[in-house]
């Protein structure tokens, strides 16, 4: 059970407002609270970002993970301030709830793939039968390492758009494969939503998309400290975002 957030675009200051909003729903998750009959459920076993920036034609990366929850982290002010810094940006950001794993640095996302020659950053939210998928990959299997990080291997491997259709099959019962990733070489930012999830459980893992001066897509929590304007990013769909000469395009896809 985690939270996400993907970011495209150019306004710093919309972007801080987002992060703000994913520290306060990772802090106080009003969604997961009710669902768990609690008074304030947090996202506190660590957090991380990757960014792609450019700045006077130069192009930047930052790469950050930790055990910290990012409501406790200063890297947190470290990164806003770098946003403000930027001509455009491509950001995704994950705090997590660990459900799968030890809580250590290998499992917090985003997960770093680059044996294939160009460099992705995934993160995930939802639970899937890593040992099925495992096995298909003829990878070893640990119960000490994230689920998501034998997913985003799989997405890695089989080519981006195409392995989500694939990888479908492989999400729990009454769980989700919702997932945003930077793949650098083109540089593009995709999102997913996909659940299995029923009743209250859906409110959970919806994902919406906001398309103001960024566009932006992430957890429904975030949605309760924010105030843009957003529409849901449909059950079973995602959308590719792409950045060129300040303009960002965007492409739903089906799963």
């Amino acid at each position: 059970m985690c939270r996400i957030l993907l970011i495209v675009g150019s306004d710093g200051n919309e972007a801080l407002s987002l992060l703000e909003a994913l520290s306060k729903a990772s802090e106080c998750d009003p969604i997961l609270s009710k669902l768990r009959g609690e008074e304030c459920s947090k996202h506190d076993d660590g957090w991380g970002y990757a960014l792609i920036g450019f700045k006077d034609g130069r192009k930047i990366s930052r790469y950050y993970r930790s055990t910290s929850p990012i409501f406790e982290d200063r890297e947190l002010e470290e990164l806003k301030r770098c946003l403000n810094h930027l001509d455009s940006f491509s950001l995704i950001a994950h705090s997590r709830k660990m459900s799968k794993g030890e809580v250590s640095i290998f499992n917090t996302h985003p997960f770093h793939y680059s044996h294939r020659g160009f460099d992705l950053w995934f993160a995930h939210n939802g639970a899937i039968n890593d040992v099925e998928l495992a096995a298909e990959m003829g990878l070893s299997y640990s119960e000490e390492l994230s689920d998501s990080f034998y997913l985003g291997n799989y997405i890695y491997e089989r080519g981006i758009l195409e392995a989500f259709s694939q990888a479908k099959r492989f999400v729990k019962e009454g769980s989700a494969m919702n997932t945003v990733l930077i793949a650098d070489k083109p540089l593009i930012s995709v999102a997913t939503a996909y659940y299995l999830a029923e009743g209250d459980r859906i409110d959970y893992y919806r994902l919406f998309m906001s398309d103001s001066k960024n566009k932006a897509v992430f957890s429904s929590s975030i949605c309760e400290y924010i105030d843009l304007g957003y529409e849901e990013l449909r059950n079973g769909s995602g959308v590719i975002l792409s950045l060129k000469n300040s303009e960002i395009n965007s492409k739903i896809f089906e799963i």
